[in-house]
């Protein structure tokens, strides 16, 4: 088991609100935090970046593709990468919950939620 001290994040969130306020909630924590609203520009980051990022925090809904689609897009880059989705849609299906550590958050949640699934995952890998 691999545990990480303070975990890199891949975090990815089109709502500008959403994004700006979690990603500062996070940085307080002491996680490192690759942000982004557009879900392709964050795959093509982490293409080249993949080093750099212990856990990819998505939302489900967002345009060009979904947060489970992206998660797929980033596992065939980095296999087993830890993954939370995060959705407001309900229940979330698909092949990338058994393709690595995956967990699924529903909206509405607390900071402290988040953290968890987060240090969970991370000390799972």
């Amino acid at each position: 088991m691999l545990k990480v001290e303070k975990p890199r994040i891949l975090f990815v969130e089109d709502e500008p609100l959403a994004l700006e306020l979690l990603e500062s909630a996070l940085k307080l924590r002491g996680y490192t935090m690759h942000s982004f609203s557009c879900p392709l520009k964050a795959i093509e980051w982490f293409e080249s970046h993949s080093n750099e990022v212990d856990i990819l925090v998505t939302d489900q809904s967002m345009p060009n593709f979904t947060g489970a689609q992206l998660i797929e897009k980033a596992r065939n880059i980095k296999d087993k990468l830890p993954a939370i989705i995060v959705t407001g849609l309900g229940k979330v299906t698909g092949p990338f919950l058994k393709s690595g550590p995956t967990s699924v958050l529903e909206k509405p949640f607390k900071r402290q939620q988040l953290v968890d699934a987060i240090d969970n995952l991370v000390q799972e890998k």
